[in-house]
């Protein structure tokens, strides 16, 4: 997806407090491979019936590879029985091949870089 070399669906907790904002946080729970949307959403269904007043459950999908750092890009895709839509426009440039890059700029000569 997206030219991302890994994904992973990660599932978040979300607590409405009154005298704050709303507090949230991973549950530890995260899953990866061909089916992982699927049971990262069922799980998060699950989750949500059992969960007391005020707590929401949320998906998120970890896109490694897209930014530098090896830190992940996140998308929340799901939360309390809404589905987001994910915006591809914005990972459309960063899913093409690095060769691809390399090809669409041309070399500077000496004096563009001199005269910068």
């Amino acid at each position: 997806m997206f030219g991302s070399s890994r994904e992973e669906y990660h599932i978040y907790q979300h607590i409405k407090r009154e005298f704050d904002r709303e507090a949230w946080g991973a549950t530890g729970r995260f899953f990866a491979g061909v089916s992982a949307k699927n049971l990262a959403i069922k799980e998060a269904k699950r989750l949500q019936e059992e969960a007391g007043p005020g707590v929401e459950y949320s998906v998120q999908v970890h896109l490694f590879g897209i930014k530098g750092n090896h830190r992940p890009c996140k998308i929340k895709i799901w939360r309390n029985g809404v589905f987001y839509k994910i915006p591809k426009e914005k990972f459309q440039d960063l899913s093409k091949p690095l060769q691809d890059y390399k090809e669409d700029k041309a070399p500077k000569s000496s004096l563009e870089l001199a005269f910068r």
